[in-house]
């Protein structure tokens, strides 16, 4: 979330195939279309909608054959998904997901999109880390990050905090916490005990870590936006790259963890994790309108990256190959795509 129709089509097996066909030569751009049931890898693709106007959407992507399952939470579960849906983890056998301005974390099945467990109970869930048998959230409002049980979703504990925090992400033998007044929040998972605190920028949002076990982390408030790499031996800060024009946004690992794809002016740039200067990164992908997130398949290894256009139309998103950069795929999707979970075939 930033402060601030569907088309049934019919389509018969043979025009099918040479749909797949084509799309193998040449991307193509295709509406959203209401099919269930084809089989092959899946990609759920979380579409954050409006800030309260309750369109956000889930859709379910099928990489093999180019088509865009619209809608498919409300088709499956007749009811909307709510207000903004902001983040979503595949875990166990199931698909998480936090739906940020409707308070509350959802359990669905990843095969049949069917939900199986709700808690509501929460102020503005965020992002959502799987630590054993529980799962960790943080929020926007509350200054506290929710611990819940994976079976049922029941409240276990809450973690009192001095702000409201981000990405979180498993390092070493602690869990990770982007606070946004300027701090990595390092927890012990098994006490739940605050045990480090790595001082940042303030506006910590977005966290990876690499092939060595470093710890990036990203900064953006005030005018000012940093990207910073820490030891996982000491936790002293390694590297230390400053936006100078607009801020950095979103990162991501490439798969064997020895590249960073960062968000930096409207384009997808890359960069070795050994870079010691912003000079040795280059510009991966520039193409959509308006880059709003973008995640790494490792099953088809391709970036699938988010436009949201003006943030009010539906949105698109394009599929690219990790390594050459070469445009895979297009297709439609709902208002503000934002988020893509890959789910077992």
């Amino acid at each position: 979330m930033r402060f601030c129709k569907q088309y049934f089509v019919f389509i018969f097996p043979g025009l099918l195939l040479a749909a797949c066909f084509f799309s193998a030569c040449e991307p193509t751009i295709i509406k959203p279309l209401a099919i269930s049931g084809i089989q092959g890898n899946r990609v759920a693709v979380l579409c954050e909608g409006n800030f309260m106007w309750n369109n956000a959407r889930l859709d379910i992507y099928h990489p093999d054959s180019n088509i865009n399952w619209a809608n498919a939470y409300e088709q499956v579960n007749k009811k909307p998904l709510g207000d903004v849906l902001q983040n979503g983890v595949l875990y166990a056998n199931t698909l998480y997901l936090s739906i940020n301005n409707s308070g509350k974390v959802l359990g669905i099945n990843p095969k049949t999109l069917q939900q199986t467990k709700i808690n509501a109970h929460l102020k503005s869930p965020r992002f959502i880390l799987p630590v054993g048998r529980h799962l960790w959230i943080t929020d926007l409002y509350s200054n506290t990050i929710s611990v819940l049980d994976t079976a049922s979703l029941s409240l276990e504990k809450e973690l009192l905090v001095d702000a409201y925090t981000e990405q979180l992400v498993k390092w070493n033998q602690f869990v990770a916490v982007a606070s946004y007044n300027g701090k990595v929040l390092l927890f012990d998972p098994n006490s739940f005990m605050l045990k480090h605190t790595i001082y940042t920028d303030t506006g910590s949002m977005f966290l990876a870590v690499d092939a060595s076990s470093s710890l990036w982390v990203v900064s953006s408030a005030v005018g000012k936006s940093s990207m910073q790499k820490f030891s996982v031996s000491d936790f002293s800060r390694t590297r230390y790259f400053n936006a100078e024009k607009k801020s950095f946004g979103k990162i991501e690992l490439s798969l064997d963890g020895r590249d960073l794809f960062f968000l930096y002016q409207n384009a997808i740039w890359r960069m070795p994790v050994s870079a010691v200067s912003l000079a040795e990164a280059s510009v991966f992908y520039r193409g959509p309108k308006l880059i709003y997130g973008f995640n790494l398949n490792p099953r088809d290894s391709c970036l699938y990256i988010a436009d949201a256009k003006d943030y009010v139309s539906n949105g698109e998103v394009s599929v690219v190959n990790a390594k050459s950069g070469a445009l895979m795929q297009r297709f439609a999707t709902g208002v503000n795509p934002s988020f893509f979970v890959p789910l077992q075939p």
